[in-house]
């Protein structure tokens, strides 16, 4: 069960309020004392599965702050948003069924990441939200330094209320270059 800050705190992140990284709280939320993320070193890689139904998933590394690391996701990587079938890029709005197309629409600034796609890779340094950046499928030209130090989470981007109907998983490896 969880503890009455840690609701707090998940309810403000969802609507884009931060908790200061100093905050005990949010340091019990970002896993920052997790003993068994590691570092990468320089050309080291690492891979993981983001399953879709859960909120955070753990990557089991640390990112620091200043290195420059790469994502790349396994080209068959497909997961199901309820019944669109989306790879690590997502999909839009204008992409949902016809029926429910406005709907969608609406939803779409209560998605956690509001500027990434339906069902995009995201990922976030620690569980705080203020930290999140956009991964997708992945680009070896393209790299991602964090301003910040700490374990590396990642989720499908989606509402809060509605990962209980996502089904499938997104092989992910990252690799730090510098």
């Amino acid at each position: 069960m969880k503890s009455f800050a840690a609701i707090w705190c998940i309810t403000f992140l969802c609507h884009g309020i931060c908790v200061p990284p100093n905050d005990t709280t949010s340091q019990e939320l970002s896993g920052k004392h997790d003993s068994a993320a590691q570092t990468l070193a320089v050309g080291d890689s690492h891979s993981f599965c983001v399953d879709s139904r859960k909120f955070f998933n753990a990557t089991e590394i640390c990112l620091v702050a200043g290195d420059c690391y790469t994502f790349h996701v396994a080209a068959c990587s497909n997961w199901i948003d309820l019944q669109i079938v989306a790879d690590a890029n997502g999909w839009t709005s204008n992409q949902a069924p016809f029926g429910i197309r406005r709907l969608v629409h609406r939803m779409e600034t209560r998605r956690r990441c509001p500027t990434a796609n339906w069902f995009e890779l995201v990922g976030t340094i620690g569980k705080n939200e203020c930290y999140h950046f956009r991964i997708g499928c992945g680009d070896p030209e393209k790299t991602y330094s964090p301003t910040v130090s700490g374990p590396l989470y990642a989720f499908a981007n989606d509402v809060p209320s509605k990962y209980h109907n996502n089904r499938g998983s997104i092989r992910v490896t990252v690799t730090r270059v510098k």
